[in-house]
């Protein structure tokens, strides 16, 4: 994404400082230098506002270098497929932040996963999302949470999965748990192997070997989240091998107690 080298661009090329833009803009200066230096980014409306005030398309802002001359009128063009797994067609990301700019992680719970799927892009359904901020998680990062659900068995029940928004689908690599978001599939958590160079499609496979592996085209899938963080709201089990082998090592201290035992009684008599 170049929304903030091209806002630090467009603002050189008109002579504007920071300051002049963040007036005409009706902005706080510290906002602008946010901006720039990519530690926040506005939400959609603000952002219509800075595209139209230097006459720029809102995909021409967020995904086109604009310093740089535009090419030959002959050069191939990326089908839109393409354009779309790279982000280079126009992905719209919802998010909430605090008083102080930092983005809430939202909860999607299970029971509003169909309306998530046909209103995440919408800025207010969002902001009606329950949230919450998790300190220990990487910067830079855009994160959101889902509840474990029956189309999600690749995770503890009754756990949250925490995922990372994912911008470019082509970066992603093999055998990453990832949360899919598709009208087709509903919201799902798999791993994946990335087949968007052989056939444009993502194969998905569950990691408890309950079901078998299937592809989804790219053009089906609205979000892509990586793996970042799960909560269990579970006390975990103590595994059943672990179980089986204490209650061995209890039966056989147990008998060697009744050999020592019967061995003194021996010696005695």
């Amino acid at each position: 994404m170049f929304f903030s080298s091209n806002l630090r661009h467009l603002r050189r090329v008109h002579n504007l400082t920071q300051e002049a833009l963040a007036n005409h803009l009706g902005v706080s200066l510290k906002k602008i230098g946010s901006y720039e230096e990519e530690r926040a980014t506005p939400k959609l409306e603000p952002l219509l506002e800075i595209a139209n005030f230097f006459s720029v398309t809102l995909e021409q802002f967020i995904n086109q270098d604009l310093s740089i001359e535009p090419e030959s009128k002959n050069a191939p063009e990326l089908p839109e497929l393409k354009k779309y797994a790279a982000a280079e067609r126009l992905r719209v990301l919802s998010i909430t932040q605090d008083r102080n700019e930092n983005e809430y992680i939202e909860l999607v719970r299970s029971d509003s996963e169909e309306d998530y799927i046909k209103g995440y892009s919408d800025i207010d359904f969002v902001a009606g999302l329950p949230k919450c901020q998790l300190p220990a998680l990487p910067l830079n990062h855009t994160y959101r949470a889902f509840e474990i659900s029956d189309s999600l068995l690749a995770a503890p029940t009754n756990s949250i999965v925490v995922g990372a928004f994912v911008a470019d689908w082509n970066e992603l690599k093999d055998n990453e748990p990832c949360i899919i978001v598709s009208e087709n599939t509903g919201i799902i958590f798999r791993k994946i192997k990335n087949q968007i160079t052989q056939n444009d499609t993502l194969l998905l496979e569950d990691t408890n070997g309950q079901f078998s592996s299937y592809s989804v085209l790219v053009e089906d899938i609205e979000e892509i989240w990586r793996f970042a963080a799960f909560i269990s709201l579970d006390f975990p089990e103590v595994p059943t091998q672990v179980n089986q082998l204490r209650q061995t090592l209890q039966t056989l201290q147990s008998a060697l107690e009744i050999l020592e035992s019967n061995k003194k009684e021996s010696s005695t008599n």
